[in-house]
């Protein structure tokens, strides 16, 4: 019960700045010499970081990786019709001693922008709308914002 009146908290005390957080995506340039991951949501990969990549009939996945090979963390995302909600998920509030919220605007749609500080001082950020997210979770404040500089220049092509 404590949890559910955490959480409810948290969302009570981001709604009053929601209104005047909106930002709109840029839509993105052309630059051949980039390697951009994602569906409509594009991120820029930055050049000599390793990536993961999957594809299914329906889906695809991403990971671009901070760190050396025995302490590496992933920002990871995930796209497709029926991949993700775009919902973050509960117990990452839960885990949380701060939060902070901005919805976002790509033409009519919106989505949301969370980031988090864990109780163990470490980070989280979820981007996200149905159909497409990437994020990361329980990560050094230097990886949090290395991701973050890739996350903040996130840009839309429309198919």
């Amino acid at each position: 019960m404590r949890s559910l009146l955490f959480i409810t908290f948290l969302f009570l005390a981001c709604l009053p700045s929601l209104a005047q957080r909106k930002n709109a995506i840029p839509s993105c340039g052309t630059n051949a010499n980039t390697k951009i991951v994602g569906d409509i949501l594009k991120l820029s990969v930055p050049e000599g970081v390793e990536l993961k990549q999957s594809f299914d009939t329906d889906y695809g996945t991403y990971a671009i990786s901070f760190g050396s090979a025995n302490n590496r963390v992933w920002l990871t995302g995930i796209y497709g019709n029926n991949s993700t909600r775009g919902v973050l998920p509960k117990k990452w509030l839960a885990a949380s001693t701060k939060v902070t919220r901005r919805t976002w605007l790509l033409g009519r749609g919106a989505g949301i922008d969370i980031r988090g500080t864990l109780k163990n001082g470490n980070r989280w950020r979820y981007f996200g709308h149905p159909t497409e997210d990437f994020h990361y979770y329980d990560v050094s404040t230097e990886a949090a914002a290395y991701f973050d500089r890739i996350i903040d220049n996130v840009c839309f092509q429309l198919p």
